[in-house]
């Protein structure tokens, strides 16, 4: 079992995810409560942005041991790939409760930053009664104006609508949505 549990450990370093989830899920199949090796799993997934599966293993763990801090971490992170920012500065909380670590604390003022940027953003749109007309595009700059080809930026904006926090993701879009505030004054 270490043997194997020591091969995937190497896969993983080396970048063979698939690899390593198929040795730590063979691992599970006999020893299914192996926390160790469901957390390995988790982080495996969480670098593969398998972030669901790495949520399920990590909050399995935690049902075992709800003191282990680095479940509570590999919550944190799946839930912070999952873009579910509010439950996981929660995690990462109780994961630095248990076990203060840098690496939690960063993540802590990160989640905490963009929760901020949201609201600020939030607020002010909602402050603002902007009603856009074509009319107003040609008040734009040139660079502007070629930012919002209708074909291009137009439908990456509207994708966004399943999931907004993709947005600051986004450095056109976030550019964009900098130099909007800014020509409509809205600070």
């Amino acid at each position: 079992m270490e043997e194997l549990k020591n091969k995937a450990n190497k896969l993983f370093k080396l970048g063979n995810y698939e690899e390593a989830i198929n040795i730590y899920t063979q691992i599970l199949n006999s020893d299914p409560i192996n926390y160790i090796i469901i957390l390995n799993r988790s982080a495996v997934y969480i670098k593969m942005e398998r972030y669901q599966e790495g949520l399920e293993d990590a909050v399995n763990v935690t049902k075992m041991n709800q003191t282990n801090a680095k479940a509570w971490g590999r919550v944190g992170a799946a839930l912070y790939g999952l873009n579910r920012l509010e439950k996981a500065l929660i995690a990462y909380n109780k994961a630095n409760e248990l076990k203060p670590n840098i690496i939690y604390q960063n993540m802590i003022k990160d989640i905490q930053k963009t929760l901020s940027e949201i609201k600020k953003i939030k607020n002010r749109l909602t402050k603002s009664s902007v009603t856009l007309n074509k009319s107003d595009f040609k008040e734009l700059p040139v660079d502007m104006t070629e930012t919002l080809h209708w074909c291009t930026f137009q439908n990456k904006v509207m994708s966004l609508g399943a999931n907004p926090l993709d947005a600051f993701k986004d450095g056109e879009v976030m550019e964009f949505m900098n130099d909007f505030m800014k020509m409509m004054k809205i600070n």
